[in-house]
């Protein structure tokens, strides 16, 4: 019996030295070297519990190698940022098909498809974006405005975020309101525009400490009654 106990004690213990088995605490580690397109893809998918799918003729023009120098060692949303990042530097797009399901597919941003990416741009949130400006995949959002209206913002931003090589930009819409503007792109772009708008749209501090007109004529006729108030008590003593 105290054989049992000790070996169950001693097994426990192994396992506390081991560290944690969660899944969800594992990393995603690529070592250093040369990793094919397709290699990438599927390490990721696996560690994420996803479904990517990849048709290789829409992939074909792409680079298909990559040559990392260093160990790459991240967590869960590391993995993504990672994946799509790299694909990002072949031309390539991860696009989401059915998000609760894990399903997902990669498109060549000059092929013949690429408008399917932004077609499928998932719904988020300002904040949404802003708490992860790395990630690079198709994203979609409204973004309130308070001191500048839309069709002003739209207009500054438009030659920043311009079609560039190919690559995707980020298209800026008015959803028939002033006080919100809409915006479609990669997220890493799209934090950079909602960054931008976000400095912007701020009341312009010299006109709102600026006074109006009719405070500016009460603080006149204030000063011109004190004026008039100390002509009257030198003329009051000059005459004594």
């Amino acid at each position: 019996m105290l054989a049992r106990t000790a070996l169950s004690l001693l097994l426990a213990a192994t396992a506390l030295a081991q560290g944690p088995t969660d899944p969800r605490l594992a990393k995603f580690i690529i070592e250093p070297g040369s990793l094919e397109i397709s290699d990438l893809i599927d390490q990721a998918a696996t560690y994420l519990g996803w479904n990517i799918l990849v048709n290789p003729q829409e992939i074909q023009g792409c680079n298909g190698q990559f040559k990392l120098q260093n160990r790459v060692e991240v967590d869960r949303p590391g993995c993504e940022e990672v994946l799509t990042t790299l694909l990002s530097t072949r031309g390539i797009v991860l696009r989401t098909l059915d998000e609760p399901k894990g399903l997902y597919e990669v498109l060549a941003l000059n092929g013949p498809r690429s408008g399917e990416a932004m077609n499928s741009a998932m719904q988020r949130s300002p904040a949404e974006i802003l708490a992860r400006p790395q990630l690079r995949m198709p994203v979609s959002t409204v973004l309130p405005l308070e001191h500048i209206n839309s069709a002003v913002a739209t207009n500054a931003l438009r030659p920043f975020f311009g079609a560039r090589g190919g690559q995707a930009s980020v298209s800026f819409g008015s959803i028939g309101s002033d006080s919100a503007l809409l915006m479609t792109g990669m997220q890493d772009q799209v934090a950079n525009a909602v960054r931008l708008i976000q400095l912007a749209d701020v009341a312009k501090a010299a006109e709102s400490a600026k006074p109006d007109v009719e405070t500016r004529l009460e603080d006149l006729a204030r000063r011109i009654g004190q004026l008039e108030d100390r002509i009257e008590r030198i003329v009051e003593r000059a005459g004594k």
